[in-house]
């Protein structure tokens, strides 16, 4: 009995130490840069997963409409969250699996950020994407 009372005890202890992403500033979210969407981003992420699928050629991708937006994600070496603005697109990938077969729509989110496409999916500690209007 002593060991549950302790394992609950200890557990809404620690709960109190989990850092919580703030809201941004609305002003900083005005002022951050966005950049320009570049005209070829769709051959720009196929490239992106080429390497990361079994077979690329069989690749089906739907895109969805490239927005505006920003995604708190973890900063491994300094393991702190950071703000990453961007331009978000969604993206659906149907490809085939090594025995030959289709393994079913995969939706990801990528967001272009200071040149470069970040694959929010794969990124420890993606927390939730925003739109911004």
């Amino acid at each position: 009995m002593r060991k549950y009372i302790l394992f609950f005890a200890m557990t809404i202890l620690l709960t109190g130490c989990i850092a919580k992403s703030q809201a941004p500033d609305p002003l900083q979210v005005q002022l951050a840069n966005y950049g320009t969407l570049p005209g070829d981003y769709k051959q720009s992420i196929k490239n992106h997963f080429y390497y990361r699928l079994k077979d690329p050629y069989s690749a089906h991708y739907k895109f969805f409409e490239p927005y505006k937006g920003y995604s708190w994600v973890m900063n491994v070496p300094a393991d702190k969250e950071q703000l990453m603005f961007g331009w978000i697109i969604p993206v659906s990938v149907n490809a085939k699996n090594g025995f030959g077969a289709y393994a079913g729509t995969v939706r990801v989110m990528i967001i272009y950020s200071n040149g470069q496409y970040h694959d929010l999916s794969t990124i420890k500690g993606t927390t939730k994407i925003t739109r911004v209007p």
